[in-house]
């Protein structure tokens, strides 16, 4: 019975000229799988960078001089929810392709999450070393149309007096007074005293681009309590560059 069977299956094999498949046409659909996977692993890394890039200039010393609710309002008022969404919408979408691989099905949900999220937050992390998600961001705002609606500048949650946050460039010094020029809000003066906390990096001369917190006391004056760097390459021109008021381009 067998070897009529295996005879059978011979001739039919011989008369309809049957080829076996080869290893590419019986996994193309796991190698399709893994490739978006990887794909959305690297694009979940850039949005993560880019997510990554908002952080710096948050300074956790300040939390000391702010009550929660402003130090909240710092935080998630000014998040890039843009790109938080999408690096969402990335690891959701990487774990399902994980899912649908030839033995995806064998691991518990938790590990392919950890591999997946430890993976995109470790490329974010070096693209973010590498000032790749900079470059990035300076070049979308200067090739796509309308960016900074989606995605502003991180150094724009600093501007925001009734908040108790001012960002500038310092264009006059006077004793405990500076005068800052302040994108969309327009120049302020910001007093400050012994009990300022200045950072020592910071030089009050003319050109140097600060932050400082504290609290507005009258128009556009501005008591400043910490005083510090605001690291946002691009948010102001350079000295010499001609125009010193199109703060945001």
């Amino acid at each position: 019975m067998a070897q009529d069977i295996s005879k059978k299956v011979i001739n039919k094999i011989k008369k309809e000229k049957i080829v076996p498949s080869s290893k590419f046409q019986l996994n193309w659909k796991n190698y399709l799988i893994w490739i978006i996977l990887i794909f959305l692993v690297l694009m979940g890394a850039l949005f993560s960078s880019l997510a990554i890039f908002n952080i710096p200039d948050v300074d956790l010393e300040i939390y000391r001089y702010l009550k929660l609710r402003r130090f909240a309002w710092l935080i998630i008022g000014s998040a890039p929810l843009l790109w938080i969404i999408f690096l969402f919408f990335s690891l959701t979408l990487g774990f399902l392709a994980f899912r649908k691989t030839k033995r995806g099905y064998r691991y518990k949900t938790l590990l392919i999450v950890g591999i997946i999220v430890f993976a995109v937050l470790s490329l974010g992390f070096l693209a973010h070393w590498a000032k790749f998600n900079q470059r990035l961001d300076e070049n979308f705002s200067r090739r796509i149309p309308h960016y900074r609606q989606f995605a502003p500048q991180r150094g724009m949650r600093w501007i925001n007096p009734e908040e108790g946050f001012l960002a500038g460039k310092i264009i006059a010094v006077k004793s405990e007074e500076l005068t800052v020029a302040s994108p969309k809000n327009g120049n302020w003066i910001v007093k400050y005293n012994k009990k300022t906390l200045v950072d020592p990096e910071v030089k009050l001369e003319q050109e140097e681009i600060i932050k400082a917190i504290g609290e507005k006391i009258g128009d556009f004056i501005f008591q400043a309590q910490i005083i510090k760097k605001l690291p946002c390459p691009g948010m102001f021109p350079q000295k010499g560059s001609g125009n010193q008021n199109n703060f945001l381009k």
